[in-house]
């Protein structure tokens, strides 16, 4: 073997060895026992909260039912027991909007505090108790509250810090935020002028490291603490902007949006079990409640003595490097980058075509090539998943289309797609040289190093990194000697350094991506890893030669053979079940019953069920938010009495109209529903605010208003409108759960389905009915 042939195997296999390590998620081995952090401070260990998590995760504790009762019981029990620190239940009722419907409950948030020796500032430390209604909630959020409890024993048991510390146990975020809404009403201007940093914990998933995904504007400061504190910090602000577009809420939105300054956590990975009945405290992987614990503990130690006078720093860029320590510098910097970025490449290019090593003709094609390429990937991606779909349905029905043995589709497709680009370098081969390849592939990065700045500059590391990486690859090339050019050994050597910046950033984006999104989103996943693969593509050409064909075909049948296996290996069982909806419905005002499912299609037990006479209808006036058609069959009228609507005054004064109404419940730890069509309200006094016109804006031409915990005395609400506007009013009463449903079932669910994870359409009974005013 030649030196360059040496030199060139071994840069292949760094390159590979580099993408795998990346890819494997940042999680350490376990310890056994317990250990002591350095100066002799008692230590995070998951094994301290196995127990808690079990008692907290036993079953459904959705707000309003007696499990939850008991679980905030046990918290505060449990936050008593050590010394010094101060626990309090905060009974609140409130109102509050987090998105489209009004929700309004009694909110039970336990807030337990441990006062500094200062006490001019605090660290507020948060994560919601409650469960969905379809789950034990033992990753969401159940891991955190553990944690918490533990996190709080430990700082009560060493010295006294100099901050006050915060620990709020958050009652209803899964019905939208409304523990931390309450807690933040109840503060005076002054105490939350206090609050100097807040942490949120929570989770989508039962795996994985625990990402720090969001912050507040202003985070210079607090990035800084965050990088030199966290043990395997995972976090980049290129997330946190994504987590932005998305417009998704957590608690943590509550105080971000109150203008307090913080940070976001959760792991993401396993999220096919996200609100089911499968999220339980046996399947939570013990490495990430550690991650989990540990990150906390360090941040609350590292805030706990902390001088909290200046929190709010101008916003950094960020980035982790797999885990190990936190890159952080000013936006000023990726502003500096541009002019290497942009004038890097038009210098290059300029170079090469100058000295006869580029065409500028063949350029272009070689943009188009790149692009083809990577689009080509993507629809290769969302065809093959497509197809999967329609030949297994079952997979739809699945949050984020996910269980554990996709992984093999995914991997399968990231193999397929990097044999598609290396296949369209070899078919371009005789066109185009390396040289050329590379300016393709590093175009539409310039591009987006320089756009990114301006429009999304907190992104702007992950494509300035790799594209500066990329012109030192071209400048490699374009001093390549010889016809056709051949790369030196010391150059085949040093070039895969280059590719260690995109490695890092990239393929854990990737995979974190992957862990987000599930297959949904495939075709986005791949499309960001081929744009990733044509930077190497040019040398791997330069490398490989004529051998790269075989690296193609390689790739299709490897890559082929993983997809093919991960589909006749996929498994529906009662470990890995597949999902169903089922919903009672009653008309009380049509005396009439039926089963809905929102499902695709019904299987072997909802079809029986819903039986021959089985139609697809909108129910979009029974269902808020659902405007598609759903599979309806009548069924046997239950005695279900229908939620009672009172008015207790309806008064005129001027041109407007004052309806005072009083909803009651009659089934037992349900929800009620008011429906109010057209939305032209101007105003609505209830749980003792007042929300006017502007707060009551509705794109949808209705409003919603939920009752989380209505009394069975009944929940009163005033309605302020114009004089002469018919009014219609559906009031619903919902109970969801298994056990809401079971009792009316003809047959029990088989073990191997499960019911849908808490929505629209999770496993509930709605009774119904309208009055016009």
């Amino acid at each position: 073997m030649t030196r360059g042939g040496l030199f060139a195997g071994l840069a292949v296999a760094v390159l590979f060895v580099g993408a795998w390590v990346a890819y494997r998620p940042v999680l350490a081995p376990l310890r056994e026992e317990p250990g002591s952090a350095a100066g002799g401070a008692a230590d995070f260990h998951w094994r301290q909260v196995a127990e808690r998590l079990r008692i907290i995760s036993s079953g459904s504790h959705f707000i309003g039912t007696q499990a939850h009762r008991e679980v905030y019981q046990y918290l505060l029990a449990e936050a008593a027991k050590n010394p010094g620190v101060q626990v309090e239940l905060q009974t609140v009722e409130d109102s509050y909007r987090a998105w489209d419907p009004f929700a309004i409950a009694t909110v039970n948030n336990v807030v337990a505090r441990l006062p500094g020796t200062q006490g001019e500032r605090s660290v507020l430390v948060v994560a919601h108790y409650d469960s969905a209604p379809t789950s034990p909630g033992a990753a969401d959020d159940g891991t955190a509250v553990a944690a918490m409890l533990e996190v709080l024993r430990l700082m009560a048991s060493g010295p006294r810090p100099r901050n006050d510390l915060l620990f709020l146990f958050a009652d209803a975020e899964e019905v939208g935020s409304m523990g931390a809404d309450a807690f933040l009403a109840a503060r005076t201007p002054a105490e939350r002028a206090r609050i100097a940093a807040v942490l949120n914990f929570d989770a989508r998933g039962n795996r994985g490291p625990v990402v720090m995904f969001e912050t507040s504007r202003d985070n210079g400061w607090l990035i800084e603490r965050f990088a030199t504190a966290s043990p395997s910090p995972v976090g980049h602000s290129l997330a946190s902007t994504i987590y932005g577009l998305l417009k998704n809420d957590t608690d943590f939105s509550v105080f971000r949006d109150a203008g307090l300054n913080g940070l976001n956590f959760a792991y993401f990975d396993g999220l096919e079990v996200y609100h089911s009945r499968e999220e339980s405290a046996a399947a939570v992987d013990p490495r990430s409640i550690q991650h989990q614990g540990d990150q906390m503990l360090a941040l609350v130690r590292q805030l706990a003595n902390e001088d909290l006078s200046r929190v709010a720093s101008p916003p950094v860029i960020y980035f982790d490097v797999l885990g190990l320590f936190v890159v952080r510098y000013g936006r000023w910097l990726s502003q500096l980058l541009l002019l290497p970025c942009g004038v890097g490449w038009g210098l290059l290019v300029f170079r090469g075509v100058r000295s006869g090593r580029l065409r500028l003709g063949r350029c272009g094609v070689a943009i188009a090539v790149s692009l083809g390429a990577v689009l080509l990937s993507a629809l290769l991606a969302w065809g093959a998943w497509g197809a999967v779909r329609w030949i297994e349905p079952r997979y739809t029905l699945l949050p984020g289309e996910t269980s554990p043995s996709t992984e093999g589709y995914f991997i399968g497709l990231l193999v397929l797609s990097s044999a598609v680009l290396l296949g369209c370098a070899h078919a371009a081969r005789r066109i185009l040289t390396p040289a050329e390849l590379a300016v393709g592939a590093l175009t539409p990065w310039t591009v987006l190093a320089v756009l990114s700045v301006f429009l999304l500059p907190d992104t702007s590391y992950f494509f300035q990194w790799p594209q500066l990486c990329g012109l030192g690859l071209l400048g490699f090339m374009l001093r390549a000697r010889g016809q056709p050019p051949e790369l030196s050994p010391i150059a085949l050597g040093l070039a895969p350094l280059l590719f260690v910046p995109s490695i890092v950033l990239v393929v854990p984006l990737t995979r974190l991506l992957y862990a987000a999104f599930g297959m949904t989103g495939i075709a986005l996943v791949i499309a960001l890893w081929s744009l990733w693969l044509i930077l190497l593509v040019p040398y791997l050409h330069a490398v490989l030669g004529g051998a790269l064909v075989w690296g193609a075909r390689l790739g299709f049948v490897a890559g082929g053979l993983i997809f093919l296996a991960a589909f006749v290996l996929r498994v529906f069982d009662p470990t890995q079940p597949s999902m169903n909806s089922l919903v009672y419905l009653l008309d009380t005002d049509q005396k009439k019953a039926f089963w809905v499912s929102a499902d695709p299609f019904l299987d072997e037990w909802t079809g029986p069920i819903l039986g021959a006479d089985v139609r697809r209808e909108s129910l979009e006036h029974y269902f808020p938010y659902v405007d598609w058609k759903v599979f309806v069959a009548e069924t046997a009228v239950r005695d279900h009495p229908a939620p009672e609507l009172e008015v207790l005054s309806d008064t005129r004064e001027g041109s407007r109209r004052k309806l005072t109404l009083r909803l009651r419940p009659r089934l037992e730890a349900s929800m009620l529903e008011l429906r109010v069509s057209p939305a032209k309200l101007l105003g609505v006094e209830v749980a003792g605010k007042f929300h006017g016109p502007d707060e009551l804006r509705s794109e949808w031409g209705r409003l919603i208003f939920q009752f989380w915990t209505p009394a069975t005395t009944g929940n009163d609400m005033t309605l302020i409108l114009e004089q002469g506007l018919p009014l219609e009013l559906r009031l619903s009463e919902v109970r969801y759960g298994s056990e809401a449903t079971e009792p009316l079932l003809p047959r029990p669910r088989p073990a191997d389905k499960s019911p849908y994870p808490f929505g629209w359409f999770s496993d509930s009974v709605r009774v119904t009915h309208t009055v016009r005013l």
